[in-house]
């Protein structure tokens, strides 16, 4: 597709032009001028002028002073240059436009970008202060439930281990801390095995008798 697919025909302007003129010298003029647009200006050559008018050679040596006529020096057409120049300031004024149209769109993605990263980054540190403040109540939690159920298993020691934490005392207030500590080799109350434990009941059962 031609860059400029079009031009201004003034209808008045084109009549007066053509007035005393034949069809077919109509009809090249008309090619001409569209080839003057399309190429901005007309080659100084009778072949080719000819050619872009659609003429025989003949023909155009007949019709070339009535159309040469309406063209300066060299087939220069002011009022086709006219419309090129309009054509050139319009097509320069949308490409500015759309250089700056583009431009602050270009912008606008960019300030877009960094808003996005921004928020993205906000909510990385968000997260992960959520994340480290429930971390830190789970290991609250889990810590007091470790504590509290200690706490209970002390509390609920079995008989066994009451009982001979009562035997020590009882061996504690009645002998001399060296011998008692001997008795019981040196262990507490709940790192006594069942055995040992009932072992050791039964000594103090037959020394009291």
């Amino acid at each position: 597709m031609s860059a400029k697919p079009w031009f201004k025909f003034f209808v008045a302007d084109f009549w007066n032009d053509a007035v005393g003129m034949t069809a077919a010298q109509r009809g090249a003029y008309i090619s001409l001028l569209c080839y003057y647009w399309e190429h901005e200006g007309l080659p100084d050559n009778d072949e080719k002028l000819a050619r872009i008018g659609g003429m025989q050679m003949r023909d155009w040596r007949r019709s070339r002073p009535s159309i040469a006529a309406l063209f300066g020096p060299c087939w220069d057409h002011k009022r086709m240059n006219c419309l090129l120049q309009e054509w050139l300031e319009n097509s320069n004024k949308r490409k500015d436009a759309a250089v700056q149209m583009h431009s602050k769109r270009r912008a606008n993605v960019y300030a877009f970008d960094m808003l996005r990263a921004r928020a993205s980054e906000s909510d990385k540190k968000n997260l992960k202060g959520e994340s480290e403040s429930n971390h830190h109540h789970h290991h609250l939690s889990d810590s007091e439930g470790t504590i509290g159920e200690s706490q209970r298993a002390e509390s609920q020691e079995s008989p066994n281990v009451a009982e001979s934490r009562a035997v020590f005392s009882d061996i504690a207030r009645q002998e001399p801390p060296k011998e008692a500590f001997e008795r019981t080799e040196g262990k507490r109350p709940d790192q006594l095995t069942k055995a040992e434990y009932e072992e050791m009941l039964s000594k103090r059962k037959n020394e009291a008798k």
